[in-house]
């Protein structure tokens, strides 16, 4: 969309997306309309978008007939938003649905499907086409799949005229503050926010040892924050910090790897998260911030685990810090950027104050507007308000077809019954042993995640899932986070990880390849889970003194599951110590307060032996020239 040369579709798609940004502004600040007047016209207005910028098959060039198309399914969707808008009174007092709201909610429906599965491929779409097809032919299955049945005119009143599906929760977080946020990410994108991110980076990490790909974490972890996508978090700060990588002598699946994994942490990473996190708080009725401050520390873990993993991956391979003719001087890069860090403070300040998200973001994008007029290279002309609008408008499209489909989804659960029979089949095969339902469930949010969006693929599990994890003992908020947590990582997940394709793309690295070092580094990432929902300290529901004493054991537990896994701690392990450092961290990480003391000190005692031999065996530097060669050649 920042083509110099733009077709009318694009100059039309640029113009209502813009629009888009600056209804849902007027909204925030002045009140929302009507509930069943926001979400139809919220989404009224992604469908155009979706139609004007996506193609029928990718990469096509657009034809007369497709147009047609286009413009065809625009005023589908167009009518069917308006018709919902003008009569839900009507209905609500009628309780009836005639024959002409039946096809608009047909059409709104399908229309739907189909612009999921131009914004986010087939997986998505399929499943919202089944679902759709369960509610009106699912009375026809045997056993525990068949419901009552439906007549068709409840199926759409259920799913297109009432505030439980398509236009349910969901949506409503979308078409309320979710965009709002969305919109905050745009404007500090086109002010150069991530290029001043990218310098303050390389000044804090950049001496250090494998300091390049330490900036890639930190830079990474501060954009991913901001744009809540992994993939494209992977695509932005990823073209410039995997050829930084390359050029430092790291192998490209190794680089491709790294980006994958620290831009994968950022929607767990608080102040802004990813969408599904502010549906987490409407789903189960706590504040944003509650959900955000239960984040923290598990994004913190995840970020000392890929910090130790690069830490020691590069004292493995001799990869040291950046040369200081490449680094920027800290002084400099702080003060280029400390104006860009008061919007982000004014919106944690407010957040912790209890204030709502949308108050909160509306005060944020008013911040960074003032701020960045301090200086000249991120004052916001006209040109760049247009693009910042303009690419917040855009950016909801994939998140705001997904949201509604996935409404539609739990719609169809609640109105069949289908989640509660799920809830029971999953007590029963895992015996009401909360393991195996946390396993099975893990194994499920996985599978979905590798073809579904993080909060279409939390939705549909949060319906159906959690209420059994729950009855069997889980904490309500460890729950859903965990399904949170496992949608997430599965970006990083063989065999579909689109977090680790991309970065393979960039890396000009093979996509299997990378996607196994990425959960190489990142193994202990699947453990944490189970963790903060056995042991809820982690999450902030525990006494004061049991956070204290959990946190620095479980970030001394993955430091030294990244030693063993990355197979070096101070100096290259021996068979027994990466056997002892493995099983320090199983100690450290279990919730045990005696096997926590056993872990800590067969890591005290291999951090002796380790020194010990570091002091008597100091090898020259051709000698550590020539070991690096040959790992390198051993890795390749």
């Amino acid at each position: 969309m920042e083509k110099q040369t733009r077709t009318v579709t694009e100059w039309i798609a640029s113009g209502v997306a813009v629009f888009l940004s600056l209804f849902s502004l007027y909204t925030g600040t002045f009140g929302m309309f009507s509930s069943m007047f926001q979400k139809p016209f919220h989404l009224m207005l992604i469908l155009i978008v979706v139609f004007l910028l996506y193609p029928k098959k990718p990469a096509q060039e657009k034809t007369k007939a497709e147009t047609a198309v286009n413009i065809f399914f625009i005023l589908l969707s167009i009518i069917s938003c308006l018709w919902i808008i003008f009569n839900f009174e009507r209905y609500y007092i009628e309780i009836f649905l005639d024959n002409t709201g039946i096809a608009m909610g047909t059409i709104l429906c399908l229309v739907l499907i189909e612009a999921t599965r131009r914004t986010l491929g087939w997986p998505l779409a399929i499943i919202g086409i089944a679902f759709y097809l369960y509610a009106v032919f699912g009375g026809y299955l045997p056993g525990m799949l068949s419901h009552q049945g439906n007549v068709y005119e409840r199926v759409i009143a259920s799913l297109y005229a009432t505030t439980g599906g398509i236009f349910g929760i969901p949506l409503s977080v979308c078409a309320t503050f979710v965009i709002l946020f969305v919109i905050f990410g745009a404007f500090l994108n086109v002010s150069g926010a991530d290029r001043s991110f990218m310098d303050l980076a390389l000044s804090l990490a950049g001496k250090s040892t494998g300091g390049v790909a330490k900036v890639a974490v930190v830079s990474s972890g501060m954009m991913g924050m901001i744009s809540g996508s992994t993939v494209a978090n992977v695509a932005t700060t990823g073209a410039v910090t995997i050829p930084m990588m390359k050029r430092r002598g790291y192998p490209p699946h190794i680089a491709g790897a790294i980006e994958a994994v620290a831009s994968t942490g950022g929607q767990f990473t608080p102040p802004i998260m990813g969408a599904a996190a502010f549906i987490i708080a409407e789903f189960i009725g706590v504040s944003y911030i509650k959900v955000a401050f239960a984040a923290a520390i598990p994004a913190g873990i995840y970020y000392v685990l890929l910090f130790f993993a690069i830490h020691f991956i590069s004292l493995r391979m001799g990869f040291l810090g950046l040369p200081a003719e490449e680094i920027p001087s800290f002084r400099n890069a702080f003060f280029q950027s400390i104006h860009l860090t008061f919007p982000i403070s004014v919106l944690v300040i407010l957040m912790v104050l209890n204030y709502t998200p949308m108050f909160a973001a509306l005060w944020s994008i008013l911040a960074l507007l003032t701020s960045c007029m301090f200086r000249e290279e991120t004052r916001l002309n006209v040109k760049k308000l247009l693009l910042g609008l303009e690419k917040g408008g855009a950016t909801m499209a994939p998140i705001s077809t997904a949201c509604a489909t996935a409404g539609l989804v739990v719609g169809v659960l609640a109105m069949t019954g289908l989640g509660m029979k799920f809830s029971y089949l999953l007590v029963t095969i895992s015996r009401n042993n909360l393991f195996i339902a946390l396993f099975l469930t893990m194994l499920a949010s996985l599978l979905l995640g590798m073809g579904l969006p993080t909060s279409a693929s939390y939705l549909i599990l949060a319906a159906i899932g959690a209420p059994a994890l729950i009855k069997m003992g889980a904490p309500k908020m460890g729950a859903h986070l965990f399904i949170f947590y496992f949608a997430i990582i599965s970006n990083i997940t063989p065999p579909v990880c689109l977090a680790s394709y991309t970065a393979a793309g960039l890396a000009g690295a093979r996509p299997q390849k990378t996607a196994f070092e990425a959960v190489r580094i990142s193994i202990v990432l699947y453990v944490i889970p189970y963790i903060f929902v056995y042991h809820p300290a982690l999450i902030l529901e525990a006494a004061v003194s049991d956070i204290l004493i959990a946190v620095p054991t479980y970030v001394l537990g993955v430091i030294c599951a990244a030693a063993a896994m990355q197979n070096h701690l101070i100096v290259r392990n021996r068979v027994y110590e990466r056997a002892l450092i493995m099983l320090a961290g199983i100690g450290l990480l279990y919730p045990s307060r005696v096997l926590s003391l056993f872990g800590l000190a067969i890591f005290v005692m291999v951090i002796i032996l380790q020194s010990r031999r570091r002091l008597l065996v100091t090898p020259s530097k051709d000698d550590q020239n020539k070991t690096i060669t040959a790992t390198w050649a051993d890795r390749e």
